[in-house]
């Protein structure tokens, strides 16, 4: 078991934790591992590692939302692909690509980033390294809204695959030791890049008219003291958005006596050098 309140008290901010595979397979510990977590105050991701000559990216983005534990709110970054390397060539025969084309590869993630994001209201965090990236998708450069996760190791700045300007996290070695996780030089640690936001989604939101409301919504940038810049489309009437990033107002009356309306906002956020963006619902109930 990880002592998560050892881990915060440590300095640590945010940790990403394995929680399915392919279409096949669930961490049975990632549920209680990112809601001690969360309760020890870091913000956590949910990833899921890709098996892409198991099945579909759709099909494997619709069993990460699934099973994952993924749900937006406090403290949950978007969800996380991790997509590198096949660790099982010696019994499928594959390669490091799972035997797939460049643009077999390049369909795959499509789908899997097209089904994420609208199950998410989020574009997924892509994990990979430039070497498998530039080899396997033929230095695709069609995935630059996704924030890039970069591995690469003895690196004073990570290499960069096709596509990304920045980098939000860089893994910088797999041999960290932390405190209150077992064992020790066992660990992938990582960093969060200042160019970057790590924006967290507010998840769902209902509200009675008449009532004043006030939702921060937060990010990885913000805790690290970055200047950022928001905005909001499809706010229910009387709401509105801070330059800090706190929606305010009275909520008005905006649906027929006695019914209520939903609203589909979208929240964006933007830095000097990079910007993200989180879609969700606002039900206002009558008074």
């Amino acid at each position: 078991a990880i002592n998560w309140s050892a881990v915060a008290a440590h300095g640590y901010k945010f940790a990403a934790v394995k929680a399915t595979e392919g279409d096949y397979y669930v961490n049975p510990w990632a549920a209680r591992d990112l809601a001690s977590a969360k309760a020890a105050g870091l913000a956590v991701a949910p990833y899921h590692f890709a098996v892409p000559n198991a099945s579909g990216g759709a099909a494997q983005a619709q069993f990460a939302v699934e099973y994952s534990g993924y749900k937006a709110g406090p403290r949950t970054l978007p969800l996380m692909l991790d997509i590198e390397y096949d660790p099982y060539n010696a019994t499928d025969h594959a390669n490091e690509c799972y035997g797939l084309t460049a643009a077999a590869m390049t369909a795959w993630l499509s789908a899997f980033v097209a089904t994420a994001r609208t199950l998410t209201g989020q574009y997924p965090v892509i994990y990979t390294t430039a070497d498998w990236w530039d080899t396997c998708t033929g230095r695709s450069a069609a995935f630059g809204a996704d924030p890039l996760w970069i591995a690469a190791y003895g690196f004073a700045s990570p290499p960069r695959p096709a596509g990304w300007g920045i980098w939000a996290y860089w893994q910088y070695t797999s041999g960290g030791t932390v405190a209150g996780v077992p064992g020790s030089q066992a660990t992938d640690l990582d960093v969060f890049s200042f160019s970057a936001v790590g924006l967290i989604d507010p998840g769902s939101q209902s509200a009675r008219a008449g009532a004043r409301v006030s939702l921060a919504v937060t990010s990885l940038g913000a805790a690290c003291g970055e200047t950022l810049a928001y905005s909001a489309s499809g706010l229910p009437p009387g709401l509105s958005v801070s330059k800090g990033g706190t929606v305010s107002g009275t909520v008005t009356k905006a649906a027929a006596p006695g019914k209520s309306v939903t609203y589909r906002v979208t929240l964006s956020v933007k830095n000097a050098g990079g910007a993200a963006a989180a879609a969700f619902t606002w039900k206002v109930t009558p008074a």
